[in-house]
């Protein structure tokens, strides 16, 4: 549900990478963005220069891949990464289980019941071919798959900060494997029946995940570039067929990323577990003291909210004073006990620091996690994750930067024990039905001849094997 800052595509037979920022020619198109020089410019020299030995190399793009969909904030620098893909032993078979999807070739894949991954999608992104695709999300008794994707066209721009939230639009479907068909979850009323093929289309949904195993809910950002009363929390029921709004935006009083409005404060994040509905708001956006804090509100009854946490102060996007910290984690366990959090110490541009606590949503009581991890890795955002059972929590870089840190993971018997896991990979964590294994997906770099794959990390081994090749936003049911 949690929503990169890099562009990845293939020319030719040679995989590129960069950041978002840098105006570059690319197998005869334009790559253009907005970005600052203003730290680890000798490190771009070098790749800058081999993409130059690489453009004769260049054929048509095949596709355009993100990992998270929240381009660079415009303070980053071009990153083109030789680092050598690493080799990986083969996961067994039944490392995968009996109910997982992921997007191979921008279509939706998904396997049922123990059985081979099957197409679902046949969508026509010809004109679109730069695609976004949100996590897809299975129901608690595997019949459904919601998945949200976003296409636009391609030579997109991008930087500034926070940076344009691609990924945080989207059109969005119910799959019912049960009858074979699909549901276009739109306003101002569902279409049912509805095709997963011919030509993209467009919406502005987010933040979706599963109340239970027949009631959907996802966040709508209205129209960019307008105001609207639509905008808020939607419940879609998987039986009836009925859409109804729970929570406005009005009620929330933030605007999201992919649908500013000057002068609101900007709704980073939100997620939903055991009846409440978290939301991650930015207060005084551009500010030299940005206020980031985590608010709680009842979907029972959502006047009745309070802030959770305030997690610091920072230079949100300010003029001259963007600190690395921009979208700083947070995830609320499934049970709905416990909040992992980045809680930000220093904001200042360069002398950014941070720690990451667990609080106890029942009694407030809070305690460090992650002790000794480097301060390179908590001067920049973090991505947390929690296990289905409560007991293990991830945490990795945001985005790539070239050289990770991490995945970290630790268990609440022994939160001080920190496990550090190999291959090095940024972005957002699957975890596996029994808590005993996660999924990332490696990013595309110089040298590669295919598209990403995606990794399994064991929790009781360090180093990862490979799950899926060419296989990205890997999930588990």
């Amino acid at each position: 549900m949690k929503i990169v800052k890099q562009y990845d595509m293939v020319c030719g037979s040679q995989a590129l990478s960069f950041r978002d920022g840098a105006v570059l020619k690319l197998c005869n198109r334009e790559w253009r963005g907005d970005f600052s020089m203003r730290k680890r410019l000798r490190a771009a020299l070098f790749p800058v220069f081999l993409m130059v030995l690489l453009f004769a190399a260049c054929g048509g793009p095949r596709e355009g891949t993100i990992p998270r969909g929240t381009p660079d904030t415009g303070s980053g620098t071009p990153a083109i990464q030789p680092t050598p893909t690493p080799k990986l032993e083969q996961a067994p078979e039944n490392s995968k289980g009996d109910f997982y999807a992921f997007v191979r070739q921008n279509q939706l894949w998904a396997a049922q019941n123990g059985q081979s991954p099957t197409q679902v999608t046949s969508f026509n992104f010809s004109q679109n071919t730069m695609v976004f695709w949100q996590m897809p999300l299975w129901s608690a008794d595997h019949r459904y798959l919601a998945f949200a994707y976003h296409a636009l066209p391609y030579g997109i721009g991008g930087g500034g900060c926070p940076g344009p939230d691609y990924a945080g639009n989207g059109s969005l479907y119910v799959y019912d494997f049960q009858k074979g068909q699909a549901t276009a979850i739109r306003l101002p009323k569902i279409e049912r029946n509805a095709s997963l093929k011919g030509e993209a289309k467009e919406d502005y949904w987010n933040f979706v995940s599963w109340e239970d195993a027949s009631h959907l809910l996802a966040w709508y950002n209205g129209v960019t570039g307008k105001k609207s009363d639509d905008a808020g929390l939607y419940r879609y029921d998987v039986e009836s067929q009925k859409l109804e709004k729970v929570l406005s935006q009005s009620t929330i009083g933030a605007t999201p990323v992919a649908n500013p409005q000057q002068g609101k404060p900007t709704l980073l994040n939100a997620q939903y577990s055991q009846g409440q509905f978290y939301v991650q708001v930015v207060d005084k956006p551009g500010a030299n003291e940005s206020s980031v804090g985590i608010y709680r509100y009842s979907l029972s009854n959502p006047e009745k909210h309070e802030q959770v946490l305030n997690m610091g102060h920072i230079p949100w996007c300010a003029n001259r004073m963007v600190s690395a910290f921009v979208h700083p984690g947070w995830s609320v366990s499934p049970d709905g006990k416990q909040l992992a959090v980045q809680v930000l110490k220093e904001g200042r541009p360069g002398k950014e620091a941070s720690e990451i606590q667990i609080v106890n949503l029942e009694n407030g009581e809070k305690q460090g996690a992650f002790a000794g991890v480097p301060a390179t890795f908590l001067a920049r955002d973090v991505d947390l994750s929690w296990s289905p059972d409560n007991k293990k929590l991830v945490a990795t870089a945001y985005m790539q930067m070239g050289q990770e840190q991490g995945p970290f993971l630790i268990s609440l018997d022994n939160p001080g024990k920190v496990q550090t896991m190999t291959p090095s990979v940024a972005g957002q964590v699957s975890w596996r039905a029994d808590s005993e294994a996660f999924a990332m997906q490696s990013f595309q770099q110089l040298g590669m001849t295919t598209f990403p794959d995606t990794y399994i990390y064991y929790i009781d081994a360090s180093t990862a094997r490979t799950l899926e090749k060419n296989a990205r936003v890997f999930s588990w049911g």
